[in-house]
């Protein structure tokens, strides 16, 4: 079950379940105008599928090109610049290749002002399923991953 405080700022869900509903807002003109919370959503689910197949998105419009990207790797700090990350996605075979389930949810999504959001999520990349963990910034009018730090939760076989 996901909740809100009202304001359109902060969500909470249970472990393992995701974030599936958001309040449209309407503009002065009466037209639907989609809110932080849609933007944000609609960039992670671009995130989504950019990790399911590298081709579906432009990397550009869903990492900042000054995003790093950490993870640790036996007890070490492990980091990329999201170009190096752009290289490391489009080098691999894609899950979509590899016929791999996906498995994907927004675990929790924070909005901390205009311009800054937090969001967690979970992604399966092939045998490995990641929490993900991402600062998100508005930036020149454009939603974009700023950071992203990961984790290994799950190994598939």
């Amino acid at each position: 079950m996901c909740s809100g405080n009202g304001s359109d700022n902060r969500f909470a869900v249970a472990e393992g379940e995701a974030i599936f509903h958001y309040t449209h807002l309407s503009n002065a003109k009466g037209k639907l105008a989609m809110t932080q919370t849609q933007a944000v959503v609609a960039l992670i689910d671009d995130y989504f599928n950019l990790a399911y197949e590298p081709k579906s998105r432009d990397f550009d419009k869903v990492f900042h090109p000054s995003c790093l990207v950490q993870w640790l790797h036996e007890g070490q700090l492990q980091t990329l610049t999201s170009p190096d990350y752009a290289q490391l996605v489009h080098a691999r075979p894609s899950p979509r290749s590899m016929d791999a389930p996906r498995d994907e949810a927004i675990l929790s999504l924070e909005n901390l002002s205009d311009s800054l959001s937090t969001a967690t999520v979970r992604v399966r990349i092939g045998p490995k399923l990641f929490n993900d963990h991402f600062v998100l910034h508005k930036i020149q009018g454009s939603w974009l991953i700023t950071n992203k730090s990961s984790v290994v939760v799950h190994l598939f076989d």
